[in-house]
């Protein structure tokens, strides 16, 4: 009986071990992606890029690769703050479009997302925007 309980803890050991592996083999990347400041602060950027209900396809360039969301999250939220101190959103003019925060213009894209391009070195994406039209202006 012994051996038995032996070989059903080694299996049970194995089974464990197996799984830690694959869970960390395939574990997803994560990339900042973020639109070009340059681009979306030029003026009048919005309105050339406004078509409708949409803007763009805005073109994002990957900002870093990491290891899990909350790591990506975390220079997401500090890209953001620095473009609000630099008013990213309202030389670009984005504003009466519906666009009040730099939070759409830069995100994190998990590395299975369809929308990602692996083509070149540097991971890529195109957007289409959904603009709101603000009232009253």
């Amino acid at each position: 009986m012994k051996k038995t309980d032996g070989a059903q803890t080694r299996f049970a050991i194995a089974a464990l071990a197996t799984l830690l592996f694959a869970q960390a083999a395939y574990a997803e990347s994560w990339y900042l992606m973020a639109a070009d400041p340059k681009v979306i602060s030029e003026p009048r950027a919005a309105s050339m890029m406004v078509k409708g209900a949409v803007a763009g396809p805005v073109h994002f360039v990957s900002q870093g690769e990491f290891g899990n969301r909350s790591q990506c999250e975390s220079d997401r939220h500090k890209l953001i703050q620095d473009w609000r101190q630099h008013s990213i959103i309202a030389h670009g003019g984005w504003a009466k479009h519906g666009f009040t925060t730099p939070n759409i213009f830069a995100q994190c894209i998990g590395a299975g997302d369809p929308r990602l391009s692996k083509s070149s070195a540097n991971p890529t994406m195109d957007i289409l925007l959904q603009t709101r039209r603000v009232t009253g202006r």
